[in-house]
């Protein structure tokens, strides 16, 4: 089934009957995330490209970026 899927591992977002996204960006319904090699949803710090991004977790909710840190030190809300 096409859309969100979860289970005891986390989220993750079939855009197809057979394919789910893996190890990219995804804008889904105005939300930005960043799947895993293993197609889930990113949760809490993770370093992408060399950069700092923090992925706020939501109570029953896939996990949308939140913050990018710039090596300088400024945050970005939502950026990627």
């Amino acid at each position: 089934e096409i859309g969100w899927h979860h289970d005891s591992n986390g989220w993750w977002y079939a855009y197809s009957t057979t394919e789910y996204y893996k190890e990219c960006w995804q804008i889904i319904n105005h939300h930005k995330y960043y799947f895993n090699p293993d197609g889930y949803a990113l949760t809490n710090w993770h370093v992408i490209g060399g950069k700092d991004y923090y992925f706020e977790p939501r109570a029953g909710h896939p996990l949308e970026c939140a913050l990018y840190v710039a090596p300088e030190g400024e945050q970005y809300i939502g950026e990627f």
